[in-house]
């Protein structure tokens, strides 16, 4: 076992023999550099500052021709950026139900939704929860990269949380929400719209892709060597106002939004999906539309996002 003492104080007789053998030392000579070692030195720190500066202040040459970039963080307008309210998710998992936007906005909540809780302590563990403002790391480190790319664009991006929204907000801004309606009750306004609609079952807890048009589900299906599918969807439709787009990066886990983001920041998009049924005819600067994406993932960590199908979204679909 280490054992602890007081250092023995220095002696004056020590501290004096120190001294004088640093004043008796010989002074040290500045070290002479030739002029073309401090020109190299100078034109080398310049350019390592010149690096630094086009690194923040610059995109790369494939962002910048990305026209749903282009579109979504337009030069000089505000796009928030809304990320995904776990405490909600835990409520409503510890409940067993859906909760509506419009009781995620009442002064009551979540009092009234705990009206039915026979457990005193349970009420107040779930008031506790529901009251913090907690979201994931998947969804904070999506959050941090859009927020660099509308950086890079001129845009005015702010990171938001949905409990301190306000309808107003969706009437003028541009939006990216990234999680469900369980995750985001704001995705309402604009899902019920898609062709392409999450559906959750609140008995069982699972949940799915479901193809209006076709009735085809699309659910995660997991693999004996650990890896899984995961489906998501990407849309783009008009704000409230119809002067703004709200991208939606919507999934049943948070792998399917992290792929699905990682197919729109990929080099070559759009043309890297052009091949998959209805995406080549898109115009993504302007047309809005969405697409169902498959995401592999290796211990909740996506390895490769592949976009199924695209479709466009017409004006009278979306308002």
């Amino acid at each position: 076992m280490p054992e602890f003492s007081p250092r023995p104080a220095a002696s004056a007789e020590a501290l004096t023999r120190l001294t004088m053998d640093v004043l008796a030392a010989p002074p040290v000579k500045p070290r002479r550099w030739s002029l073309p070692v401090i020109l190299l030195s100078g034109l080398l720190a310049m350019a390592l500052i010149a690096v630094v500066l086009v690194g923040r202040g610059a995109a790369p040459a494939a962002t910048l021709h990305n026209p749903l970039w282009t579109r979504i963080f337009a030069h000089g307008q505000k796009a928030n950026i809304v990320v995904s309210d776990t405490s909600l998710v835990m409520l409503q998992m510890a409940l067993r139900t859906d909760i509506t936007l419009k009781q995620y906005l009442s002064r009551d909540y979540p009092s009234d939704l705990l009206s039915g809780e026979t457990s005193e302590r349970a009420r107040q563990i779930l008031t506790m929860a529901a009251a913090q403002q907690y979201t994931g790391f998947g969804d904070l480190g999506v959050a941090n990269r859009l927020f660099e790319v509308g950086r890079q664009f001129g845009a005015k991006p702010a990171i938001r949380y949905g409990r301190n929204l306000n309808i107003r907000d969706f009437k003028n801004d541009n939006f990216v929400l990234t999680g469900s309606r369980r995750a985001i009750p704001w995705d309402s306004l604009f899902e019920p719209e898609l062709g392409y609609v999450l559906d959750y079952d609140t008995s069982t807890g699972g949940h799915s892709v479901r193809d209006r048009s076709s009735g085809k589900v699309y659910r995660t299906t997991r693999r004996p060597d650990g890896e899984a599918d995961h489906y998501g969807v990407v849309a783009v439709v008009p704000n409230l106002g119809s002067n703004g787009s709200v991208l939606l990066l919507l999934g049943l886990t948070m792998e399917a939004v992290e792929g699905s983001g990682d197919v729109l920041e990929s080099a070559g998009f759009p043309a890297s999906i052009s091949r998959a049924p209805g995406c080549g005819k898109i115009d993504f600067a302007n047309q809005w539309f969405e697409m169902l994406v498959r995401t592999r993932a290796v211990s909740q960590t996506p390895s490769a996002s592949e976009v199924l199908v695209c479709r466009v979204l017409t004006p009278s679909a979306t308002n």
